[in-house]
């Protein structure tokens, strides 16, 4: 469950920082065969909650695809132009996702840092931490 959680936050913060991308482009987000259900609900409840909160619909149409996260790294390094914009990966692919491609980073904005920081507790950064 934490990391479901753990997830989804990371999702969220993914989507306020592709908040630039031209209205009605397509956000395509990959996520394990199994959650693909659940995940959908969660960004459908995003997608009404930030339309209601807001003055304007929100920019994208959400696709959550389900997919084996144990080769998604491998095909996103394949063609980074038709990978997802947003997916879950093995946690053992990381490594050769960041040395792979130019196109996975770190987050580095203070505020965004600070954000995570405060709506998660402290474990699940030592996880991330490895501590």
């Amino acid at each position: 469950m934490k990391n479901k959680v753990l997830i989804l936050l990371v999702i969220l913060a993914s989507v306020t920082l592709l908040y630039g991308c031209k209205k009605q482009d397509t956000l395509l987000i990959w996520v394990g065969d199994e959650s693909q259900e659940f995940y959908q609900g969660i960004m459908d409840e995003y997608v009404t909650a930030y339309n209601e909160a807001n003055d304007e619909d929100f920019p994208y149409l959400v696709s959550v695809k389900g997919v084996d996260t144990g080769s998604a790294a491998a095909t996103f390094l394949e063609d980074t132009d038709a990978g997802a914009d947003i997916f879950t990966v093995a946690h053992d692919n990381l490594g050769k996702l960041i040395t792979g491609s130019s196109s996975i980073a770190p987050i580095t904005d203070p505020d965004l840092l600070a954000q995570i920081a405060a709506d998660n507790p402290a474990t699940f950064a030592d996880v991330i931490k490895g501590s």
